[in-house]
């Protein structure tokens, strides 16, 4: 049995995660199963983080110049958080600590003056990059709360600064953020 070849092994029943697999650690042969390389494999390359604000009342304006982004500084809460993103909601941003693919999530609905078009994105502050698969932008029609979102999957090298920033189409628009969340989801 030694001497035969995988592909004339017969297929296993259904996994219950406490089969063995050879491995080599350290030079040595080892064994392990299969449940301690899942769990692995999510200890090391899984995290998720989040930051939020619920009931914001506090206004910002937007950049002085017409389509000159700025960072949202709405955020107030860290949420929750697992290894590899470190929510930092006290200077609005998530720490993207692992290389990888992520799902970035921002929500919003915010208030602003009728008939002015706000643009907002996820922004690599470490980098000095945009993610220009993030932009999303809401013209606002009346002076009722906007909802405004993205949801796109970006890459990081790791130990990186992630922010959401907004800017407007004319010059030094107020806005208010009553809620939103921004959430950074390692997915590899």
């Amino acid at each position: 049995m030694a001497d035969q070849k995988i592909s004339a092994m017969p297929s296993a029943n259904p996994l219950d995660g406490t089969e063995l697999v050879p491995l080599v650690q350290t030079g040595l042969n080892v064994q392990a199963t299969i449940d301690d390389i899942t769990n692995y494999t999510i200890g090391t390359n899984s995290g998720f983080g989040e930051i939020y604000v619920a009931g914001g009342t506090t206004p910002q304006t937007t950049s002085g110049t017409a389509n000159t982004y700025t960072q949202v500084t709405a955020f107030t809460t860290n949420g929750a958080s697992a290894t590899g993103v470190t929510p930092v909601a006290s200077s609005d941003k998530l720490t993207l600590v692992n290389a990888g693919t992520y799902q970035i999530i921002f929500n919003a609905t915010f208030s602003a003056s009728n008939n002015h078009t706000f643009l907002f994105r996820c922004y690599n502050s470490t980098s000095s990059s945009a993610f220009v698969n993030t932009v999303t932008k809401n013209h606002t029609q009346s002076t009722d709360p906007h909802q405004v979102g993205f949801n796109a999957l970006i890459t990081s090298s790791g130990n990186q600064d992630v922010i959401v920033q907004v800017a407007s189409t004319d010059t030094s628009q107020p806005f208010t953020i009553s809620n939103a969340n921004f959430i950074a989801i390692q997915l590899g």
